[in-house]
């Protein structure tokens, strides 16, 4: 009798943990604060939000709004902020030095933005997870890349790239490595340190002959 009624304790508690932790997820996606309000008002067609720690995430898109002057409407946040992406933008190279001051980025996506190059002060992003840079222009990986020690995604894709640094083995957190459609012309053999790989894509290389 004992078990029973410790049983149904522990499932009794165990519900009242989920419903709480849907409850205040619910309350993150509706919540609506100044600043929310700010941008919307600034850029109608950005998404913004709130995830489940508090932290503000930015969506902008070239295609409807103008980034002009976007970092005043945000700085007073940038320590609020752990996911920005940028797409659409043909001239984002004069608008994302600015990014550098959000030290606690997790996620960063620039997409279809002309960028031709990877800026060198990504790599001072400690907390950064995800980094997302297709369709650009982007010809190097620095191997400053490395850095990066935290990074989980690393998506690249329909780029111009040419040649991996062997310094890519020394992200061992990551899990998903995308450089399709690039000019890669072959692999390093560091590339096999990546214990935690779980997914590689590398198709549409035209160049690359072999693997290591």
């Amino acid at each position: 009798m004992r078990q029973i009624i410790g049983n149904s304790q522990i499932l009794i508690i165990l519900f009242l943990l989920l419903v709480s932790c849907e409850i205040k997820s619910a309350e993150n996606h509706d919540v609506k604060t100044p600043f929310m309000e700010r941008i919307k008002n600034k850029y109608p067609n950005a998404n913004i939000g709130v995830d489940d720690s508090g932290m503000y995430w930015l969506s902008f898109w070239g295609q409807r709004d103008s980034l002009d002057n976007w970092f005043h409407y945000v700085e007073d946040k940038e320590d609020s902020i752990n996911k920005i992406s940028f797409r659409y933008y043909d001239k984002i190279s004069t608008e994302i030095s600015h990014l550098k001051k959000f030290k606690k980025l997790e996620t960063l996506i620039i997409n279809e933005c002309n960028l031709k190059e990877i800026p060198s002060f990504i790599f001072k992003f400690q907390s950064l997870e995800n980094l997302n840079l297709k369709f650009n222009n982007i010809s190097v990986i620095p191997k400053e890349i490395n850095k990066l020690d935290k990074l989980i995604h690393l998506k690249l894709s329909s780029n111009h790239i040419k040649k991996i640094p062997k310094e890519i083995g020394d992200i061992t957190s990551l899990v998903e490595f995308t450089i399709s459609y690039n000019l890669i012309e072959e692999l390093p053999n560091e590339i096999s340190n990546l214990k935690n790989l779980e997914g590689l894509s590398l198709s549409n290389n035209p160049e690359l002959k072999k693997l290591p």
